[in-house]
């Protein structure tokens, strides 16, 4: 806490002449009185006119202590300067690229990031800011800096992963370069991990949280899909797949090409 006046403090030194009258004694005037029944206040009052003796039976002089210290500290205007939940800029970057649509996380890696993401929007308090941005071939913000949490939460619920590659420095260089320099900002990245990134300005901003889902030793798919008619004989059609296993281990699984519903092809 501090005083945006602080001068007005040196006002307390009035004090101590408020004290000083109450060590004052009073002359009092001699009588003769028929009974002292009737006089135990001005016993009393007379008693106090020794030393401190004022200073602890009379709370008048707490009271008019306590109101010049009041008066005081009102006068000096003091502030307290409190970071609150308004100061919070919040970057959300969701990975759209064809390898979100992996299931090896429950219904799909992309629905539990989203999950996720949903979660952190709603958790931000009123005055935060906070802004979605899709990565793809280009990226894609949803949900343009605010402090609308329910347009925020509808661009995270709205997203979908694509059959698209992997752009994550892309997007991450699009959310530094929308919150500039400010060292409060928050960018999360929601992503599965399935490319490995190079260490650059983009990934190793401090700022930058890491929210990753699946498994990245078993990413496989569909890179290439083609389907050309060919026109001897049946008129039958010719379907070109390709197949890329993006981890670093061999893999082996079973591969059935259909079309609606009715199987073409099968591999192993």
């Amino acid at each position: 806490m501090s005083f945006l006046s602080p001068l007005a403090l040196a006002a307390l030194g009035l004090a101590l002449p408020l004290v000083l009258l109450y060590f004052l004694k009073v002359r009092r005037r001699a009588r003769t009185v028929s009974s002292l029944m009737l006089w135990g206040a001005e016993l009393r009052d007379r008693e106090a006119s020794a030393f401190f003796q004022r200073l602890q039976r009379d709370p008048l002089l707490i009271l008019q202590i306590l109101a010049l210290v009041a008066l005081c500290v009102a006068l000096a205007r003091p502030v307290v300067t409190v970071m609150g939940e308004g100061a919070r800029k919040v970057v959300v970057v969701l990975d759209t690229s064809a390898s979100m649509k992996a299931r090896d996380v429950g219904s799909s890696r992309f629905d539990a990031i989203r999950g996720e993401a949903a979660a952190l929007v709603r958790r931000l308090g009123e005055g935060a800011e906070v802004m979605v941005i899709e990565s793809g071939v280009q990226p894609h913000v949803t949900a343009a800096l605010g402090r609308d949490r329910d347009r925020a939460l509808a661009a995270v619920r709205g997203a979908r992963a694509r059959d698209l590659p992997n752009r994550l420095p892309e997007a991450i260089r699009t959310a530094r370069a929308l919150v500039g320099g400010d060292p409060r900002a928050e960018i999360y990245v929601y992503t599965d991990g399935a490319y490995a990134l190079a260490r650059s300005a983009e990934t190793s901003d401090p700022r930058i949280r890491w929210i990753g889902v699946g498994q990245r030793s078993r990413n496989v798919g569909i890179t290439n899909l083609s389907i050309r008619r060919v026109y001897d004989g049946n008129f039958e059609y010719q379907a070109f797949v390709s197949l890329v296993n993006h981890s670093d281990e061999p893999q082996t699984f079973d591969f059935a090409l259909a079309v609606d519903g009715q199987p073409l092809a099968t591999s192993r």
